[in-house]
């Protein structure tokens, strides 16, 4: 099956984002950039199983490099599926943001959401 990038609204925009970070912890990945309108933005990946970074612009299969999407149809999750790494029943996503010149981050995890904890 062909990769399909389904454009997604989240509540932040990762669109002429600045100096994004992660960290890693248990199974959940910690994001923190700084947005268009110069306030911090966190999000929080659960139950986060791969995360891959890239400072190269995206090969597809999403329209613009300035969006978020959910990858459908992903080989990266059939990977995990298929090597028994995660379950069908948990329902992992391939989350895609791309940050324009700052990069690509894309993350195996059943939720993305604002994170409201400080301190990530």
């Amino acid at each position: 099956m062909t990769e399909i990038a389904k454009l997604l609204n989240p509540q932040f925009a990762v669109a002429d984002a600045e100096n994004p970070k992660f960290s890693y912890t248990g199974d959940e990945l910690y994001l923190s950039f700084v947005d268009w309108h110069e306030e911090e933005v966190r999000v929080v990946f659960k139950n986060c199983v791969a995360v891959k970074w890239q400072n190269a612009d995206s090969t597809g299969p999403e329209d613009r490099d300035d969006c978020t999407y959910e990858i459908h149809n992903s080989e990266w999750l059939k990977l995990h599926l298929d090597q028994r790494m995660i379950e069908p029943n948990e329902k992992h996503r391939h989350f895609k943001l791309c940050f324009n010149a700052a990069g690509v981050l894309e993350v195996i995890a059943t939720e993305m959401e604002l994170d409201a904890q400080p301190g990530h």
